[in-house]
């Protein structure tokens, strides 16, 4: 109580054991399993046709699905995680591939790999705010800075930056050829850092700033065919799959190491455990490797049965869990990492599709429908004028004090009020003809919490 490089730290403090949320494309819905338990809670929710990226927001609240909807302009499918519900389809452009969303729950992103474009959502409204023409063909992936100031899409020859800010292109950043994937860190040796494994020359492009301007530096892989890559949670150690080699590569405070891993033919997918102490790579010969950090003792996971194909992993907040999606079959897998052990297979889903995605998020925070209001004061001194915010709401029996939150995805906190005092906060020196949102959450003696509503001010 973390899916590619960012989400991970938020969930336990907010929630309760996290949800596995699997996207399965055939049967075309989602199925949502309790991480604490390992079993399914919600079998089927039927979404678009051809399912292929699913994220959650940090709040736990929304899930959002890219489906490629053949042979037409692609959707994406937004999920109430409370109700289990289709909430909103929004139409992006076509062939959208992986989605992702940044920490604050602002914004999301999804590229559409048909008409070369990146398609940007406003999670709080829900509407498509922008359509991109990005440099480069086909992409199916993008990387969001931790700090959700900076998202990169890799494609073709290049990596485009789009900063969250202005939603518009900053710079297209020149690369080898076709990387695929690429991983952001702030705390590269240089600071920001993306790292871009360009698929047909053996080598990764390294991309750092210097007074704001994008520089690069080419590093080898350490294999044949880079494909995918993985970080560290401290930012120095960059691990990248040779698809051709069938081993790993470690490039470290930006030198390559004389060394690689080896694991399963032609590697598909890895991750790094949020605690760092180990690595998950998928493999095409159905097998998945594990390697120890430091040391890089490699065990191979299994067996699984035949005709199963892992490839999609994601970890539990915790590092305890490794979840597979199996694409031979309708089940997911859970690798227990404290022994690598494997459970037996989970079915998702309608029983007939094939999980090609996962996200983890938290139990969302049940809303008990009170009412929040609030108004602008100002309150006139000689030489200034202070305009308060006052917000008010309605009792929740159970509740001990309430959180005052600034944002939905309840990580500004305001401030807290007793349950014993009066229902009300007042938000000091907000600027003029500024609009302010406000969340108001009732806990009581158990920590539980109850969102009671929110408002805008003025």
């Amino acid at each position: 109580m973390k899916a590619f490089l960012l989400f991970y730290f938020l969930f336990s403090t907010l929630f309760s054991a996290p949800f596995l949320y699997v996207a399965i494309s055939g049967s075309n819905d989602v199925c949502v399993i309790d991480t604490a338990t390992d079993t399914v809670v919600v079998q089927s929710i039927p979404v678009d046709p051809l399912p292929q990226s699913i994220a959650v927001t940090a709040n736990g609240r929304k899930c959002y699905v890219s489906c490629l909807v053949a042979g037409a302009i692609g959707t994406v499918v937004v999920i109430d995680n409370f109700t289990h519900t289709v909430t909103k389809t929004l139409t992006v452009g076509m062939q959208p591939r992986m989605i992702a969303i940044t920490p604050d729950d602002k914004y999301a992103y999804v590229v559409n790999q048909a008409d070369n474009s990146v398609s940007i959502i406003d999670v709080a409204a829900d509407t498509v705010i922008n359509n991109l023409m990005i440099m480069g063909n086909s992409p199916i992936s993008l990387a969001i800075s931790s700090d959700s100031q900076q998202v990169y899409i890799p494609a073709a020859s290049n990596v485009t930056q789009i900063p969250t800010a202005t939603n518009t292109i900053a710079n297209t950043i020149p690369t080898g050829s076709f990387p695929n994937y690429c991983a952001v860190t702030l705390t590269g040796p240089n600071g920001l850092e993306i790292y871009a494994p360009n698929l047909f020359d053996n080598n990764v492009t390294d991309i750092f700033y210097v007074a704001g301007v994008p520089m690069t530096m080419t590093i080898g892989s350490g294999g044949m065919r880079p494909t995918f890559p993985a970080l560290t949670p401290d930012g120095k150690s960059l691990y990248v799959t040779n698809r051709m080699s069938n081993d790993v590569g470690l490039i470290l405070n930006n030198m390559l190491q004389g060394m690689t891993i080896p694991v399963g033919t032609g590697p598909m997918y890895m991750i790094i455990l949020p605690d760092g102490s180990k690595g998950y790579v998928s493999s095409s010969n159905e097998t998945v490797t594990s390697f120890t950090i430091p040391g890089h003792a490699t065990t191979t996971i299994g067996p699984f049965s035949l005709g199963e194909s892992p490839n999609f992993l994601i970890s539990t907040p915790d590092s305890l869990k490794v979840y597979v999606c199996d694409e031979g079959g309708s089940n997911v897998r859970v690798i227990d990492t404290m022994t690598d052990s494997l459970s037996l297979p989970i079915l998702v889903g309608s029983g007939v599709g094939v999980p090609v995605s996962a996200a983890i998020g938290g139990t969302p925070i049940p809303n008990v429908n009170g009412t929040v209001s609030g108004t602008q004061v100002k309150n006139r001194f000689l030489t200034q004028t202070d305009l308060i915010n006052v917000i008010n709401w309605t009792a929740s029996p159970s509740a001990v004090n309430y959180q005052i939150f600034r944002n939905e995805s309840l990580t500004d906190l305001a401030g807290s009020v007793s349950a014993e005092g009066p229902l009300e906060f007042q938000d000091h020196n907000r600027i003029k003809n500024q609009i302010y949102s406000y969340y108001v959450e009732a806990v009581d003696e158990n920590g539980d919490r109850l969102l009671i509503g929110n408002t805008s001010v003025p």
